[in-house]
């Protein structure tokens, strides 16, 4: 799997409606959320919403759907045999990890797919009162996902490399000076980029979906190269997380960070983006 066909397993997040097995198609746009305060992007906004809903919202009404008792957790796996929910098999287990992904801005497209599932099944959006007896947090899906899935720049990253903490990864992860590049020839799709700023150093990752060059610049440390980006590094639908059908014109070669290799500048020439290989997993692509 490309970074590009991966993207678009959240951007047309596909699953199926656990109650008529009905297949439905949701977009995820929202940026940032976690469960912290970092103050440069919108976590102070939306992060507080997303730990609301999951808090008192959904916990709750998950834990009265699956035993009966809103205060008393499910455990760290469980399965609905007794009662069952809706359609879903009573043999599918489920764990909590996967809704702190999902509602901390870290989730795999499966995680998210889960957890909107359960939300549906348990009824957080609708109208009405969820499993628990309280009023629903949105009217509809796509409202309760645009509102509370959302993503950042090294969720998305760590979930196509197969970073099993997610929640802990950060940018500065992904810039270890043992895996640079070195040569334009060098540069492979997959590949991570890191943007390295004066006053930040480790502002934000993306990934390499193509690498154009002429052969002849194989071995070269510099010259002009054309490429394609998939990042998440604001809200929007996919023109805001992929550079598109034209590729991109750059001048790659050496930064200023004398640990690092190959890169290229930003616009204007403010920061620079290097590249690295990407850190070697056992399960690439994310995990469900």
């Amino acid at each position: 799997m490309d970074p590009k066909s991966y993207l678009d397993r959240y951007t047309n997040l596909a699953l199926t409606d656990p109650i008529n097995g009905h297949p439905i198609t949701v977009p995820i746009t929202g940026y940032g959320a976690g469960w912290g305060d970092d103050p440069t992007c919108n976590r102070m906004e939306v992060g507080p919403k997303c730990q609301k809903e999951y808090l008192l919202g959904f916990v709750p009404a998950l834990r009265k759907a699956h035993h009966g008792n809103a205060k008393t957790p499910c455990g760290a796996k469980f399965f609905f045999d007794n009662p069952r929910l809706g359609i879903i098999p009573a043999t599918e287990d489920f764990y909590p990890e996967t809704f702190v992904h999902a509602f901390g801005g870290k989730g795999s497209p499966d995680e998210i797919k889960d957890t909107l599932r359960l939300a549906m099944a348990i009824g957080r959006f609708g109208f009405g009162k969820d499993a628990a007896g309280n009023a629903p947090a949105k009217p509809t899906l796509a409202q309760y996902a645009e509102a509370f899935m959302t993503l950042d720049c090294n969720g998305l990253v760590s979930n196509f490399h197969g970073v099993k903490d997610v929640i802990n990864t950060s940018v500065q992860f992904f810039a270890n000076a043992a895996r640079r590049r070195t040569t334009i020839g060098g540069v492979r799709p997959g590949d991570v980029v890191v943007t390295h700023g004066g006053t930040k150093p480790y502002e934000h990752v993306a990934m390499i979906q193509s690498w154009e060059f002429d052969p002849a610049l194989a071995s070269a440390k510099s010259g002009a190269v054309r490429l394609r980006l998939v990042e998440w590094g604001e809200a929007g639908d996919e023109s805001k997380h992929y550079t598109g059908n034209t590729p991109a014109a750059v001048t790659a070669g050496y930064g200023k960070e004398p640990n690092f290799g190959i890169g290229f500048p930003t616009a204007g020439g403010v920061k620079f983006r290097y590249i690295f290989a990407p850190p070697g997993t056992n399960d690439p692509h994310g995990w469900s």
